[in-house]
């Protein structure tokens, strides 16, 4: 490199240092022994030690040169590694991937939160890389082109980066509230659908206990639909608020509330309905079970008049009390007939 090249011919010229003190010395024996030569003596030291002076002076020139052209390289090549490594994270915040669900979209979000600390703690670099510029162009006008281009490039860059870094953390937390919003959704949905397998149920009891035991379950199902209000609500509220918020999937937001509310709605139907079927239900069984006591009742009758078909009276006193005993029982079979 030139800055090598450089120190390698410093190097050179010190070591001449000690050949022009020899000189010197040489010189000034001469004249002090009164050489005949003594006036060009004198003359080509002065000579030698003006070209030395100005050997030095050029030496001094060009190292400073040098040294500021390395600065200027060293300032122009910081510039291009800080714009690589904008360019480099532009590459995360330009994705389109914005989750495809509750986790991943969290997942990006703490990515996103690294970058922006990384961006913060840059700030400062920022900073010093345009003070840096600044101190260069004094000591090197020439280069001031060349310094300004690479400062714009860099601020394009820096600003372009911060910008599309908020625009990504704005639709990382429009995603988020979105996939929330779903999650939610999706949760209350597949309630609603267990809940409708429940009430869509065949099963119907083949006795009282039964109907009974199904009447006291369905209540508790009442229950469970009344308890997620505040869930429906809840979902229903922030569905709306994106949707006010002018959120981008507003109309995929507008349907899946749509969709919940029929669901409810058709949930409450079939509750209502499965309520009369299982009240019919239990009316039946009730009836069946009177039934069967009736039948039993009557065999019961059919085997006392079977029993005492043959009693006969002797008396006026037995066929007395013989006629009161089937009118009593006349009397029972009539209350019987009401029932």
């Amino acid at each position: 490199t030139k800055i090598q090249k450089h120190e390698a011919f410093e190097e050179e010229v010190a070591a001449h240092y000690n050949a022009v003190v020899r000189l010197d010395d040489e010189g000034e024996a001469k004249i002090q022994r009164d050489h005949f030569a003594s006036d060009a003596i004198k003359n080509r030291l002065e000579e030698i030690h003006s070209l030395w002076q100005l050997l030095l002076s050029k030496l001094g020139e060009k190292s400073i040169r040098l040294k500021l052209a390395l600065k200027l390289e060293q300032f122009l090549r910081d510039c291009d590694d800080f714009i690589y490594w904008m360019r480099d994270k532009e590459t995360f915040v330009l994705s389109d991937d914005f989750g495809k669900d509750l986790q991943s979209v969290q997942t990006l979000q703490r990515k996103h939160d690294g970058v922006e600390r990384d961006l913060a703690v840059l700030q400062d670099k920022v900073e010093n890389l345009r003070k840096e510029g600044s101190r260069i162009e004094e000591d090197i006008p020439e280069g001031s082109n060349q310094i300004n281009k690479r400062l714009q490039d860099m601020m394009q860059a820096w600003d372009d980066l911060r910008t599309k870094s908020e625009e990504r953390k704005t639709v990382l937390n429009e995603s988020f509230r979105l996939h929330r919003f779903l999650s939610e959704f999706r949760d209350l949905m597949n309630w609603t659908l267990d809940m409708e397998a429940q009430l869509t149920s065949d099963e119907l009891a083949k006795d009282v206990g039964g109907a009974e035991a199904l009447v006291e379950r369905h209540s508790e199902f009442k229950g469970e639909i009344d308890a997620r209000k505040d869930s429906f609500e809840n979902v229903q509220r922030i569905g709306e608020e994106l949707i006010q918020q002018d959120h981008y999937a507003k109309q995929e937001i507008d349907n899946k509330l749509n969709e919940l509310n029929d669901q409810k709605v058709k949930l409450d139907y079939l509750w209502t309905q499965r309520l009369i079927l299982l009240q019919d239900c239990m009316h039946l069984q009730l009836f069946l079970r009177d039934i069967d006591q009736a039948l039993i009742w009557i065999h019961k009758q059919d085997q006392y008049l079977i029993l005492n078909d043959n009693e006969t009276c002797h008396t006026l006193d037995d066929c007395e009390a013989l006629i009161k005993k089937y009118d009593d029982f006349e009397k029972l079979l009539a209350a019987q007939d009401e029932k």
